[in-house]
């Protein structure tokens, strides 16, 4: 019966597997929310599968065929005529320190001199065939690599490193005191962040996604 149900489900162009790549800035609550409503009409069979990518990956992660569909990838995109893309918008960023950590104790906005002398935790870049790149590092600056943003947070609670964090994550630490914003003389990075798939799109399952998409329904990152 199982697979009466899985051929039947091909029969009316649901895919049997979406393969969904979301950047590790990106809040995975936001994309949650709309896998809900997706799950409440969608076969029982169909098999997500989510990973997390950083930057380059990302878009390595399409390219390489390891994801069906992107979402919050770093802008510019590919050059690519297969490669269709959706604006997300912005990520407000934050750059925090431990109440102990002896940037504390500066007044700002800081110059990238004083900052080029503590050390920066940075998120490694997850592509694994392109050069790595990475956002709010000085040349010169000692570096603390982790893998996920979460590490990055506790790394910088415990005053192992400073840098920008988003300000859905670290608002809760602002509130409490554990975490405490400094004002630099250089803005944060920010880039655009999109949502990308290859065409022609193959699938009801991604192409639901991709109208929800195209409609607005992933730009709501603060509320996450």
């Amino acid at each position: 019966r199982q697979t009466e149900r899985f051929m039947l489900a091909l029969s009316k162009g649901w895919e049997s597997h979406l393969r969904i790549a979301i950047e590790e800035i990106y809040p995975t609550k936001v994309v949650f929310n709309l896998l809900e409503r997706l799950y409440a009409f969608a076969p029982e069979d169909i098999q997500l599968e989510l990973t997390r990518e950083v930057l380059g990956g990302s878009w390595e992660a399409l390219l390489e065929d390891r994801a069906d569909l992107i979402i919050g990838a770093p802008a510019p995109p590919p050059e690519r005529t297969d490669i269709a893309h959706h604006p997300l918008g912005k990520i407000e960023m934050h750059f925090v320190v431990a109440p102990h950590h002896p940037l504390a104790l500066q007044t700002g906005p800081l110059p990238p001199h004083i900052l080029q002398r503590h050390r920066v935790v940075v998120v490694a870049d997850s592509a694994r065939h392109q050069p790595a790149r990475s956002l709010g590092l000085l040349h010169g600056q000692p570096v603390l690599r982790v893998a996920t943003l979460q590490q990055k947070l506790e790394a910088q609670r415990l005053g192992l490193g400073v840098g920008y964090l988003p300000h859905y994550l670290v608002k809760e630490d602002l509130a409490r005191g554990t975490l405490i914003q400094i004002e630099t003389q250089n803005p944060p990075t920010q880039p655009e962040l999109l949502a990308a798939w290859r065409t022609p799109l193959i699938g009801r399952g991604l192409r639901w996604m991709v109208q929800q998409i195209q409609t607005g329904k992933l730009t709501a990152i603060e509320r996450a």
